[in-house]
């Protein structure tokens, strides 16, 4: 298992949905999807962020994923009250409970960006553990990635996560003492 702690600086911006237009080509109409200027250079932006992170020897992976941690971190509103404005001032992060939502844009478009340097295809994540959106002194998105080698790997520490038992399988020890060397 291999774990991959990023950062993206910035305010997160939710993925829109395609765009669709009618094509002529001789006598038949088509309709065409695309994404507009805007989406395509937030996603190059936060391929080259992801990029510049990843260790050297990094080879874009193929199996199992789960996402351990995702958070997406946004200016403080304006609307606060003083007493939250000065707890966000002192690093604590608020709740944020306005547009966007969590559950579709905001992830999508930043595994969009990490298909083809980090993983081969987005449908490699089989879980999302713990997924935050809040208002923070440092706006960006914080994601940590558990990159298992096998199959077999990600059920036995699916296995240890579910029992809560304090004893780790062999072959997950093994690979927990293998990150911190």
């Amino acid at each position: 298992m291999q774990i991959l702690n990023l950062f993206i600086p910035g305010i997160p911006k939710p993925k829109q949905s395609a765009r669709f237009r009618s094509v002529k080509a001789g006598n038949k109409t088509f309709i065409k999807s695309y994404q507009t200027k805007a989406v395509i250079e937030e996603e190059r932006s936060i391929k080259m962020i992801i990029k510049e992170q990843l260790p050297e020897d990094f080879i874009c992976h193929d199996g199992p994923i789960e996402v351990a941690s995702l958070k997406f971190s946004f200016p403080p509103v304006s609307s606060l009250r003083s007493a939250e404005k000065k707890m966000i001032q002192n690093g604590l992060d608020i709740p944020k409970i306005t547009k966007p939502d969590l559950t579709d844009n905001l992830a999508k478009g930043l595994f969009d960006a990490m298909e083809g340097i980090v993983y081969t295809n987005d449908s490699k994540i089989f879980h999302v553990r713990k997924s935050l959106k809040v208002m923070s002194n440092t706006p960006g998105i914080k994601i940590k990635l558990l990159l298992f080698d096998s199959m077999k790997g990600a059920i036995q520490y699916q296995h240890f996560m579910k029992s809560g038992s304090a004893c780790r399988p062999k072959l997950l020890q093994s690979e927990i003492d293998q990150q911190h060397k």
